[in-house]
C-alpha cells in the first residue's frame, strides 16, 4: 500500500509539474542548479560568490537580435533569480534607449509586464 502512495504521489507531481509554464526560458523558480544546466545546450561559466550564491553564466546568447550573456543565480541550490546582461555598442548613445525597448517589447509579450522593475 505504501508503494501505491508514492506512485500516486510521484504520478501527480509529474503531471502537474509536466504542464507547467516556465518562468524564464526553459527554467522555473526554485529549480535546482543541475536542472537548470540540464535545459541550456551551452557551455556554462559557474563560479561561487561571497555571498553564499551561485552563479552561472552563459556567453553569447543572443535575445531580439542582439547578444550579451545569460546569468542565473542560485540560493541554497534553488534559482532564485536570472538576467540577461547586454554590452551592445553604439555611435549613437541613444540607440541604447531604442535597444531597452526592443527587449522590454520581446521580454513582455513571451514572459508578461513585470509588476515592478529596478536598476539591477
Amino acid at each position: 500500500m505504501k508503494w501505491l502512495f508514492t506512485a500516486i504521489a510521484v504520478a501527480t507531481l509529474a503531471t502537474c509539474c509536466a504542464g507547467q509554464t516556465p518562468d524564464f526560458r526553459k527554467t522555473t523558480w526554485g529549480m535546482t542548479k543541475a536542472q537548470v544546466l540540464a535545459t541550456e545546450p551551452l557551455k556554462p561559466v559557474i563560479r561561487d560568490d561571497e555571498a553564499g550564491l551561485t552563479v552561472v553564466a552563459y556567453k553569447s546568447v543572443t535575445v531580439a537580435g542582439m547578444t550579451g550573456n545569460l546569468v542565473y543565480i542560485f540560493a541554497e541550490d534553488k534559482l532564485v533569480r536570472a538576467k540577461y546582461m547586454f554590452e551592445e555598442e553604439h555611435s549613437n548613445k541613444t540607440d541604447h534607449i531604442t535597444d531597452y525597448e526592443t527587449l522590454d517589447d520581446t521580454l513582455g509579450e513571451k514572459y508578461g509586464k513585470p509588476s515592478s522593475t529596478t536598476g539591477s
